[in-house]
């Protein structure tokens, strides 16, 4: 069964030719108004979704924001960013945090409303190209809804959507990707070209994991649609041949030099020390060797659905259940094994396993019922599912790059739940009693929602996952950090330059941008970092004995909160590829070392926050 029979008289969900269906209602068709108004509701609810946790707890989930909050400090406190040292991020994201915080016009207190507000916003927002996309591509507004809806539900990408990072904001911003180069395809308008182009420069400027799966997306279906063409001996003219050449060139040197220059090259240096590192002189190469052979088989099968038309149901059945072994194989080695989540009970990782243990069928399921891939809208389909596979499985060959492999499978999501919406279609399709119908798509809805209930653990180390608590965070009232106003002495006074507050990474944004006293994380110049790395031996006798002007001497406060002793102290940024350092440690309980150190007075305790000033 193909979807191209979706638009013919006979389908249930898009049939608009009634008399009823065509009562106008503001210019619209009755059918047009009723997909609106659903559309609107589907969008309310995604956002209210996204923050039910903010508004039930108070609890803000922060992923990669505090970094941003350096700058940000910078520019409300200062009236400047300097983005001269960047090197790691691209600066995009801290432009849209601040424009963000400006538009709020909350001077005093932007972290708080970024983290609330904006990113829950644009999220939700962000679902409407679902709905969009996925009609475009099966020529059904109820598949269009479906996968609109799921996107709302989908446990995983409700999790991410309530964080600040990058991906945040740019993860929903491929689909427009794929849009508008399906559109652009179908219809040769070089105005959809441009519009693609120009998200792409925007994502390159935010997140370079997305920039990387969108470069894949746009040289596999442009490449992908001129060999087909050529072979099919369709109309494909020298001119769009010589304007998609152009295209791509302009979006690799872009991409190159802004790496290059902007970034101070290290996406295209760890690239580099990627490769290198999986030949290590001396290390056995069979493990790597192996890996290569199946990325190669697995990206082999995969290509071989550009071609494959699913009309014979014995080879369909054995693609439908090889998929979901292999994915959910895939899946319970990551479990196991993953690099990103070395903290994870059993139990926490079963009930994040939902999302696989329902789009996996769902999607495999899917596929059987794609088009013919004469048809450009089936060929995307195809060619954005394989270049999200293609991309995460040569990143799992390199083992210093293990830890993204957890974030890039969130790009599949937005194919994922296209297919599991075909899937559900297809399957009702089916059915012809309506009674069953209503009962299985009552079914099939509330297993995508019930991917919502996955209990996401709280681990000491893991770092993608870090929580703060917004006792700790935004509610501690000390004369350091006050929300009320904002102090007149917040642009680093020369009175204030010997003065160091020792604290968490986190709780140091917070210090320095309210107070404009300078703060310090680093190990060497920090005696809480000391603490975290003494020999569990000497810990005490450091912790009795040893005083914090030694490590620093401009240190003149000691900040320590129940974040750092609860969820962990963030010590840096991850030492990628690197053993020899975790990320984020958990603070040492020093309420019964502390008032026995002679070099420290505790001046200040309010249960959440402890403040100390060495003698």
């Amino acid at each position: 069964m193909a979807l191209n029979s979706h638009t013919n008289q006979n389908n249930p969900f898009d049939r608009v030719s009634s008399n009823n269906n065509n009562r106008k209602f503001k210019g619209y068709t009755k059918g047009e108004f009723f997909f609106i108004i659903l559309t609107i509701l589907i969008t309310l609810m995604g956002f209210l979704v996204r923050t039910w946790r903010i508004l039930r707890e108070g609890n803000p989930i922060t992923f990669d924001g505090y970094f941003y909050f350096r700058y940000l400090k910078r520019d409300f406190f200062q009236g400047g960013v300097d983005f001269s040292n960047i090197t790691r991020d691209p600066p995009g994201f801290t432009f849209i945090i601040i424009m963000a915080t400006h538009l709020l016009g909350l001077k005093a207190e932007p972290m708080m409303w970024v983290i609330y507000v904006f990113p829950q916003i644009l999220c939700s927002i962000q679902l409407i190209i679902f709905f969009v996309l996925a009609r475009r591509l099966t020529q059904s507004r109820m598949i269009g809804l479906l996968s609109m809806f799921f996107m709302s539900f989908l446990g995983v990408i409700v999790y991410r959507n309530q964080n600040i990072a990058p991906e945040t904001f740019v993860l929903g911003l491929v689909p427009y990707v794929v849009f508008y180069l399906l559109r652009y395809l179908e219809t040769k308008d070089h105005r959809y070209l441009a519009l693609g182009l120009m998200i792409t420069l925007g994502i390159t400027m935010i997140h370079h994991l997305t920039t990387a799966i969108v470069l894949a997306i746009w040289h596999i279906l442009l490449i992908y649609e001129i060999i087909y063409c050529y072979n099919k001996n369709k109309k494909f003219t020298r001119k769009d041949f010589f304007v998609n050449f152009i295209t791509l060139t302009i979006l690799d040197v872009f991409v190159i030099l802004f790496w290059q220059f902007v970034l101070k090259g290290f996406p295209l240096n760890f690239i580099n020390s990627s490769i290198t590192n999986l030949f290590i002189e001396g290390e056995s190469k069979a493990p790597v060797i192996i890996m290569i052979v199946v990325v190669v088989i697995i990206n082999v099968i995969s290509f071989s659905l550009f071609y494959y038309n699913f009309n014979r149901k014995k080879i369909n059945q054995a693609i439908i259940a090889s998929s979901i072994i292999g994915i959910l194989a895939i899946f319970i080695i990551a479990m196991f094994f993953g690099a990103s989540s070395p903290d994870q009970s059993l139990k926490s990782a079963l009930l994040m396993g939902t999302n696989a243990f329902v789009l996996a069928p769902l999607g495999a399921i899917g596929l059987i019922f794609l088009e013919k891939r004469n048809f450009t809208r089936s060929r995307m389909l195809r060619g954005w599912l394989f270049s999200i596979i293609f991309i995460i499985s040569v990143i799992a060959i390199f083992p210093n790059m293990s830890s993204f492999l957890g974030r890039l499978a969130l790009y599949i999501a937005g194919i994922g739940v296209i297919l599991a919406a075909i899937a559900v279609f297809g399957i009702l399709k089916k059915i012809n009693i309506r009674k069953y119908k209503a009962i299985l798509l009552v079914c099939l809805i509330g297993s995508i929602a019930a991917t919502l209930s996955y209990s996401h653990p709280k681990p000491e180390n893991n770092w993608n996952t870090q929580e703060i608590y917004w006792d700790a965070e935004f509610k501690t009232v000390d004369f350091l950090i006050v929300y009320s106003y904002t102090p007149n002495n917040t642009v680093w006074e020369p009175t204030y330059s010997d003065v160091v507050v020792d604290c968490d990474f986190r709780f140091s944004a917070i210090v320095e941008g309210i107070s404009g006293i300078q703060t310090t994380f680093e190990y060497g110049r920090s005696w809480l970092m000391n603490v975290l790395f003494t020999n569990e031996t000497y810990l005490s006798e450091y912790l009795n004995n040893s005083s914090p002007l030694l490590v620093n001497s401009k240190i003149k406060y000691i900040l320590i909160n129940d974040v750092m002793k609860k969820d962990g102290f963030m010590t840096g940024w991850a030492a990628y590829g690197e053993d020899n350092i975790d990320w984020i440690k958990k603070l040492p309980d020093m309420s019964s070392n502390l008032p026995f150190n002679p070099h420290i007075s505790r001046i200040y305790d309010t249960k959440i926050t402890i403040l100390f000033v060495p003698k």
